[in-house]
C-alpha cells in the first residue's frame, strides 16, 4: 500500500507537504506512510480515495482498477448506505461540492440556527415563532446597516459639494 499511496501522490504532481495538506495531515505523516513506517488510519485512506477518485480495494490490496467507479455509482452507494432520497441527496451533494472554508461557514450558520431553535423550544415557542423572530432579528440588523450607509453617504455628500465649490 505504501507504494500505491506514493503513486497517487506523484500522479497528481503533489509534494508530500501539499498531499498531506489536501488530506489533513503533515508531510511527516505522508513520508511515514510512503516509507512503510506507519500504517495510515482508516479516515486517511477513505479521504484519499474520495478526494482523488481512487478505488479503495486497489489502494489496500493492489487488486482491481485504480480509478474508482463513476460518480453515479458512488452516489448510488451513498444513497443506499445513508438512505438518502430527493432533497436530502441534493443537500449531501451540495455539501461535498463546497470547499473546506465554505463548509465551515455553513456549519457555523446551521449551528447558530439550531442553537436558536433549541433555546426557543426550551421557552415553549414553536419553530415557526423562532423563524419569525430570527427573520425579525435579521431585518433589524439590515435596518441598522442601511441607516449606517445613509449616515455615511450624508456625511460625505456635503464634503464633496464643498470641495466642488472651492
Amino acid at each position: 500500500m505504501k507504494d500505491r499511496i506514493k503513486e497517487v501522490r506523484k500522479e497528481h504532481k503533489k509534494s508530500q507537504a501539499a498531499f498531506g495538506a489536501d488530506l489533513g495531515c503533515s508531510r511527516d505523516a505522508i513520508a511515514n506512510y510512503e516509507g512503510g513506517r506507519a500504517e495510515p488510519p482508516e479516515t486517511f485512506l477513505q479521504l484519499l480515495c474520495s478526494k482523488f477518485g481512487i478505488n479503495e480495494r486497489w489502494l489496500r490490496t493492489g487488486e482491481g482498477e485504480k480509478e474508482a467507479g463513476s460518480d453515479d455509482e458512488l452516489w448510488k452507494k451513498i444513497r443506499e448506505k445513508f438512505f438518502l432520497h430527493g432533497f436530502s441527496e441534493e443537500i449531501a451533494r451540495a455539501w461535498f461540492e463546497l470547499d473546506d472554508e465554505k463548509r465551515e461557514d455553513v456549519a457555523r450558520k446551521v449551528e447558530a440556527v439550531a442553537s436558536t431553535l433549541k433555546a426557543h423550544m426550551k421557552e415553549g415557542k414553536s419553530a415557526e415563532d423562532a423563524r419569525k423572530e430570527y427573520e425579525a432579528q435579521k431585518h433589524a440588523e439590515l435596518d441598522v446597516a442601511l441607516e449606517l450607509q445613509k449616515k455615511v453617504a450624508a456625511s460625505s455628500s456635503p464634503t464633496i459639494a464643498t470641495e466642488k465649490r472651492a
